[in-house]
């Protein structure tokens, strides 16, 4: 479980850390999101799912409930699979990527697409933070030694 806590505020979201006597400490990170998102996440706390308010989410609002949930420890198997399978398209655009570049096709555009992939799927929750980072350190390193 991690040490976050969320609060709602109209149509803001907010993340805070918390302090080891459990009072809420700084804020983490603030966003504004839709009534949609407000409605689903009263489902997921509840460990409910409703698949019609998924559909209804922007990508944004679906990787930030991600986000809040995976950093609350709210583990929810719907939301976990809706995930999976909103990911898939960037998945398979990133095995795309991937077999260019392991082709010869490196390209600046194509690095920063990858990365920009790896992003979203950090920020969903979907590949660890330092998974992610350690992925796109080692792209720019090879792309640095491929591009001299």
């Amino acid at each position: 479980m991690r040490n976050r806590k969320i609060e709602l505020k109209g149509l803001f979201v907010s993340i805070y850390l918390t302090k080891p006597d459990g009072s809420k400490g700084s804020l983490h990170k603030r966003a504004l999101v839709s009534p949609e998102f407000i409605e689903l996440w009263f489902h997921i706390i509840d460990n409910d799912f409703n698949d019609l308010l998924w559909t209804q989410l922007s990508q944004r609002d679906r990787d930030f409930i991600a986000y809040c949930a995976h950093q609350s420890g709210i583990v929810n198997r719907r939301l976990e699979t809706a995930l999976a399978h909103s990911s898939r398209d960037l998945v398979e655009r990133m095995k795309t990527l991937e077999v260019g570049l392991l082709s010869g096709n490196w390209s600046k555009d194509i690095l920063k697409e990858f990365n920009t992939i790896i992003d979203r799927l950090v920020l969903s929750g979907q590949l660890a933070k330092s998974f992610g980072t350690k992925q796109k350190n080692k792209l720019e390193r090879t792309y640095e030694s491929m591009t001299k």
